[in-house]
């Protein structure tokens, strides 16, 4: 009965790190020094020496993936800070909301739309769209944080950019719009959970509702304002394509910051400012210290491999639990543990596509797999959108989790409904 337990020992060990990290916050430590920390105690409880930890962290810079990322949040975060200390932001909102009658649907709108471009940290690139919409609405921050969360998600299981869905796709030996038919009425049950439980209860004065008729901003202007957000989505889009397209050897990815440099120049440009109002925006605290999380959280991946704890998970269960433990288990907790869906991807498919009966449908398991991931990916504290969304509108972060498990255990049932209804 102990050797039974003890297989679960690496379980324990990882839940009561993760305890240590959210303490960490608590005390005010910051999220990047509570990761760290917590990889180090990682580290050391699975026999990895002080040293080892070292070396496998200073790894972080040859990692291409997370240097890319790295870029990638700079540019989002002066982007969208050279906008609101512009008033550009506000100004792209206030034209465009006035083409959106509803309040709450202008609240949701601007996540959806930003969430189709796969941002690493996109989250701090909507949130200031939903401040300057929300001004002089009933809506606590707590709400806005949560929604910039929440509905920035909507297509991330079914949008064919999304490196997890291609990976899935790939893995599964399917093509990636065949993964995308299948999971997309998962995506709608996704904004259906965030919607009931996270806007359907807001109420606001009948003077927030605008009329058609009181509509008189035109849509050059929205352009116009918008122009350094909507150079920045469609370029990403044009340039990955095209990266595919005549330089099948590069990674795609690297048409995101190529697009938002072209989105920073226009709005400097548009706003008469210098490269040096750019290099101010990038060297704020709050800008640096946000890119330091990054990198503690992928330290912290980093550690999760070498430490061999991903390992010991696998093989945690049982032979009869194994499908179950690839297909549910395994990547809701991988999600939970690192808030990357890709990660959940790169762990937990290639032994569920292993473990597949011969001859047996794979789009249930890969869609099942993925909503269980993308489960654990969302209530997790450590997710980066949510931590970014959270200390942009200035609110409590355990506060704000507590509201974040309902919705996404909605969608993690739905995904198993699904999972035995299309089997």
């Amino acid at each position: 009965m102990f050797a039974d337990f003890a297989a679960f020992y690496p379980l324990l060990r990882l839940l009561a790190v993760f305890a240590l990290m959210l303490l960490g916050v608590r005390l005010r430590l910051g999220l990047g020094l509570s990761v760290l920390l917590g990889s180090l105690v990682l580290a050391l409880w699975f026999d990895m020496s002080p040293w080892q930890w070292a070396a496998a962290s200073v790894g972080i810079f040859d990692d291409a993936a997370t240097v890319l990322v790295w870029c990638v949040l700079s540019l989002i975060l002066a982007l969208s800070a050279l906008m609101e200390n512009t008033g550009q932001a506000e100004r792209f909102m206030i034209a465009f909301a006035r083409h959106i009658t509803s309040p709450k649907a202008r609240l949701v709108f601007f996540p959806v739309l930003i969430g189709l471009l796969p941002m690493p940290g996109g989250a701090v690139f909507s949130a200031p769209l939903i401040q300057a919409v929300a001004r002089g609405l009933p809506v606590p921050e707590i709400d806005k944080s949560l929604i910039n969360y929440w509905f920035r998600h909507c297509a991330e299981i079914a949008w064919p950019l999304f490196p997890a869905v291609i990976l899935a796709a790939s893995m599964g030996g399917i093509t990636t719009p065949q993964l995308m038919l299948y999971t997309s009425p998962l995506t709608l049950v996704f904004f259906g959970a965030g919607w009931f439980c996270l806007v359907r209860g807001l109420t606001f004065p009948p003077a927030a509702d605008i009329s058609h008729t009181e509509l008189s901003v035109s849509w050059t202007t929205v352009l116009y304002q918008g122009l350094p957000i909507f150079l920045a989505l469609g370029g990403a889009l044009a340039l990955e394509g095209a990266i595919a397209l005549f330089v099948p050897g590069v990674a795609v990815d690297y048409g995101v910051p190529l697009a938002l440099i072209g989105g920073i120049v226009v709005c400097l440009r548009q706003n008469r400012l210098n490269a040096m109002a750019f290099i101010r925006v990038v060297l704020q605290r709050h800008v640096l210290s946000m890119i330091f999380m990054v990198g503690a959280l992928g330290v912290f991946k980093i550690i999760l491999e070498k430490s061999g704890t991903v390992d010991a998970l696998m093989h945690m269960g049982s032979a009869d639990m194994a499908l179950v433990l690839a297909a549910v288990i395994l990547p809701g907790l991988v999600g939970l543990v690192t808030g990357l869906l890709m990660a959940c991807v790169g762990i937990a498919l290639p032994l569920l596509m292993a473990l597949v009966p011969e001859g047996e449908a794979v789009l249930p398991w890969l869609a099942l797999a993925l909503s269980s991931g993308f489960t654990g990916t969302m209530i997790s504290p450590l997710h980066i959108c949510f931590v970014l969304s959270c200390e942009y509108f200035k609110v409590d972060l355990t506060a704000s989790w507590r509201r974040v498990p309902a919705p996404a255990l909605m969608f993690g049932l739905a995904g198993i409904v699904y999972f035995f209804l299309m089997k």
